[in-house]
């Protein structure tokens, strides 16, 4: 009969672990509940507003005004979602995922974020390229810090793209759409420890269906915490049979 060393429960245990903590990572996903928001107050805005985005189970279609997140999140975590325009407007347009620092008033422009954008221009701006772009935005003063053109891809009206994000602990973000990754500098970084989450279309007739979203904590830090616990568990089972 095959003897076992005394690593061997450890490493058994190790392994089971891994798996829960893989497992778990895999399939948990922390709740994005969306708010509806007002045409912000202080817009210097001058056509139509739009209309109050619509908010259901699985779906936010977007209408010029902005949809925003009662949670509050931090990283790492990675985020993936769905998103298509209905039709090419004429005039351009686009869609903007924000990170927010939390309480912001609904009713105003945003004060704090960090902004990444899918845009499609008119003949008359870029040549009609469509870009993605990141903004910060600074006491509502905004700054350009990345752009990517021309896309490999035009923004089609109908056509779903999947976007992917993964935001590290210190506010690094790594973005992709339709699995083609995209390097972005350190100035693209969120710069808040915790932040809500903000989408925002770009004006009315550009309506955008974002679908599918979800927020999932990092596989790592699962990962921690199963290998924290077993550390733990080591531990008294040595006090309990005396081994210092």
């Amino acid at each position: 009969m095959p003897q076992f060393y005394s690593g061997q429960p450890r490493i058994l245990a190790l392994v089971l672990l891994s798996v829960f903590a893989w497992t778990l990572s895999s399939t948990a996903q922390m709740t994005v509940t969306w708010q509806a928001q007002p045409f912000p107050t202080d817009s210097d805005w001058p056509g139509s507003q739009g209309q109050p985005a619509v908010i259901t189970a699985n779906e936010v279609i977007l209408n010029a005004r902005p949809a925003r997140s009662l949670e509050v999140f931090s990283g790492p975590l990675t985020i993936n979602f769905d998103v298509f325009v209905e039709a090419r407007a004429t005039q351009g347009g686009g869609i903007t995922l924000s990170f927010i620092s939390p309480g912001q008033p609904l009713d105003k422009d945003l004060a704090n974020a960090t902004a990444f954008q899918m845009i499609y221009h008119d003949p008359g701006y870029y040549s009609g390229q469509d870009v993605l772009q990141v903004t910060q935005v600074t006491n509502k003063s905004g700054t350009i810090v990345w752009g990517e053109t021309p896309l490999p891809f035009t923004i089609t009206g109908g056509t779903t793209y999947h976007i992917s994000m993964n935001v590290a602990g210190n506010g690094a973000v790594g973005w992709s759409v339709n699995g083609q990754p995209y390097s972005l500098p350190n100035s693209t970084a969120v710069p808040f420890s915790q932040y809500q989450l903000q989408l925002g279309g770009w004006e009315p007739g550009d309506i955008w269906h974002v679908q599918n979203f979800t927020v999932v904590p990092e596989p790592a830090t699962v990962m921690l915490v199963g290998v924290s616990l077993l550390g733990l568990a080591t531990v008294l089972r040595r006090r309990k049979y005396g081994v210092e």
